[in-house]
């Protein structure tokens, strides 16, 4: 299906036949640009959706590269990228609500044109992300941890020093990146023994594979860095797949646990001086 395949991208100077014939969106495409943009348009944060006894649409599916551009379109957009197969591909389309699909089909420049162009990619890369983790098991038994982090038995007296084997957590990070260097240092600290001794408790007793669960662990992150731009992307990416995979709402344990195996290796690679 075309919604998972790779981004098709040209410069619209190479792809003279890129324009073809509207055709009909399916009420399973319509349904699918609406989860690619969460329900709310990218350009101004609205709902599209309207929930008043029933919901009610408030957005429509745009072209983001015109499907009939007119003679000015073609000289404002003359070298810009286009993406997928054709003008009714899924990829060169969007939901917007009704006022940003308006203005930006009456006041197309090849800015605002760029700027759209550049969220598509964004939300594509995110979905495909998706997609692919989705195939990546984890263990029942990791509701366990979850639990027993969220209610706060999971509490060590210990603390980690970070000058320990594996890496420290300051060679995985940029000094712009500081915040999010803060945010997970502090988890480790405070966690890690414990969630350490947990999980090495649970492997005693065969109740549990660690080194499957780090290896998927790993792979999401690989799955994830192949798309995602900057660590804060990724390291959110993670935190949204097992919040899915878990199917919980409690962000700050998923982001204790992602910290976890950041400290162990499995998520972020040294920083090149």
């Amino acid at each position: 299906m075309e919604y998972i395949c790779e981004l098709i991208e040209h410069n619209i100077k190479d792809f003279t036949n890129y324009c073809v014939k509207r055709k009909n969106i399916s009420i399973e495409e319509d349904r699918l640009h609406l989860l690619e943009v969460n329900g709310t348009c990218p350009l101004c944060g609205n709902s599209l959706l309207k929930n008043s006894g029933k919901k009610t649409k408030l957005y429509e599916i745009a072209h983001i590269y015109p499907n009939k551009p007119t003679e000015q379109e073609k000289y404002v957009l003359n070298d810009v990228q286009v993406l997928g197969d054709n003008s009714e591909s899924f990829q060169n389309k969007i939901a917007l609500c009704f006022n940003c699909h308006k203005n930006y089909d009456s006041h197309k420049n090849k800015e605002e044109y760029n700027k759209l162009i550049e969220k598509k990619k964004k939300l594509y890369a995110a979905e495909k992300i998706k997609n692919e983790l989705s195939n990546l098991d984890l263990f029942p038994q990791i509701e366990k941890l979850l639990d027993k982090i969220s209610t706060g038995n999971i509490f060590s007296n210990e603390t980690i020093e970070l000058n320990m084997t594996p890496l420290e957590i300051q060679h995985k990070f940029q000094k712009s990146e500081f915040l999010l260097e803060n945010k997970i240092r502090d988890y480790v600290i405070r966690y890690f023994v414990s969630i350490r001794e947990y999980l090495k408790n649970l492997a005693e007793t065969n109740q549990f594979n660690f080194e499957r669960f780090a290896i998927t662990i790993k792979l999401a992150y690989i799955t994830i860095q192949s798309s995602a731009k900057t660590k804060d992307e990724i390291f959110d990416s993670l935190i949204n797949w097992l919040m899915s995979k878990m199917q919980t709402t409690n962000r700050i344990v998923c982001e204790i646990i992602i910290s976890y195996f950041v400290q162990n290796c499995e998520v972020f690679d040294e920083v090149t001086k």
